[in-house]
Order: C-alpha cells, then sequence, then structure tokens
C-alpha cells in the first residue's frame, strides 16, 4: 500500500539534519546537509548512495552546511549554504561539485554581506543558475537576496585532416545546456568564401 516504508533502503545519518536530496539518472541517490556520517562512513555534508542506501567512493568533503542543491545535465551538482570549503579548496557559499566528487575549479562565484547564506539553488531552462537566501553582493556587485548567475562557458576544440580524409570532429565540454543547434562551414578558398 502507499506511503509504506521501503525496507530495501536504509540510511542512517548522524551528525546533523538532511536538507536536500537528490534523485540521480543512475539510480543512484544523493543527499545534503550538515550530517557527517551516513552507515558508518564519514561523509561531510554530502554523500551518494546507492537504491539501497550503501555509500560509494564519492566524497567531496564539504566545510559547513549545505542547504539547497541543484542537479546539472552531466550530472554535475551546484551547492548553496554556508560553505567555507570543498576538499580543502576555499569557496563563498556556492560552489559546482562534478559527477565524480571533485570540485570544479572553475565555478567560483562570491557571495557576501548579511547573513551570506544561500538557501536555495534552482537551474533555468536555458543552463543559467539562480541563487536565492540571504545576501547583499555577488561577485563584488550589489545582488539582495537573489540573483542569476552564468552558467560555465564550455571549451571548444576542432580538429580536421583525421586519418588524411576530408574529416572534421568538433567537440565541447563544460555544463549543459550550452549550444544548440550548431552549424559548421567549410572554407576551399582560404576563409575567402564559406558554404554549408
Amino acid at each position: 500500500p502507499n506511503g509504506i516504508i521501503d525496507t530495501s533502503f536504509t540510511a542512517n545519518v548522524s551528525g546533523g539534519n538532511v536538507f536536500g536530496v537528490q534523485a540521480l539518472p543512475d539510480g543512484k541517490i544523493l543527499a545534503a546537509g550538515e550530517f557527517n556520517d551516513i552507515n558508518g562512513s564519514t561523509r561531510n555534508r554530502i554523500a551518494r548512495m546507492s537504491s539501497g542506501g550503501a555509500v560509494d567512493g564519492y566524497n567531496p568533503n564539504v566545510a559547513g552546511s549545505i542547504f539547497g542543491m541543484a542537479l546539472q545535465a552531466d550530472s554535475s551538482v551546484i551547492i548553496g549554504g554556508t560553505i567555507s570549503t570543498v576538499g580543502g579548496t576555499a569557496r563563498s557559499n556556492v560552489a559546482r561539485i562534478k559527477s565524480d566528487g571533485t570540485l570544479d575549479a572553475d565555478f567560483n562565484p562570491t557571495i557576501t554581506g548579511g547573513s551570506t547564506v544561500v538557501n536555495g539553488v534552482t537551474l533555468q531552462p536555458d543552463g543559467k543558475i539562480l541563487l536565492a537566501g540571504n545576501f547583499t553582493t555577488v561577485n563584488g556587485i550589489t545582488r539582495n537576496c537573489l540573483v542569476q548567475i552564468s552558467n560555465v562557458t564550455g571549451t571548444q576544440t576542432v580538429t580536421t585532416g583525421m586519418n588524411a580524409v576530408d574529416e572534421v570532429i568538433w567537440s565541447i565540454t563544460g555544463g549543459a545546456p550550452q549550444t544548440i543547434e550548431p552549424t559548421l562551414e567549410k572554407s576551399t578558398n582560404g576563409g575567402a568564401n564559406w558554404t554549408l
């Protein structure tokens, strides 16, 4: 019947509250908050578990508290709260953690003023990030309690002439979504004219 506890899932949390939970596309579960242990495994503020509650090797080691999080298309997660470090690297209340549990070094907004806390994180359809909380300044610009920030721009590479044939390989990395309907053109006269 509906509402009965699923005994196949067990997650004994200690050291603090859980403020957010996120189901992942692969069936695993992400939990975040103020805790430091799940099922006897040390996990500071954020942990990833199997569908049965077993903690895996994902261990970002966050100092502070996580009050909000949002999952990106590439399975990175944006976390917000009263965060001072992630994996020993300083952060100002918001951070992005890659799917392997490491900190995304390229994403580093500075949140200051007020009580300096991020309580809510959400993603817009265009990939931009909304942060809500008690703050007055973001990256040195006045923003009272609500701000929209951009996603990290991806790195693009183009490789031509692979395997001695007319072949072009275009690749892009970074948080998604970033690009919709890209178009590649070619030139046979040194760039004077371009055609699809």
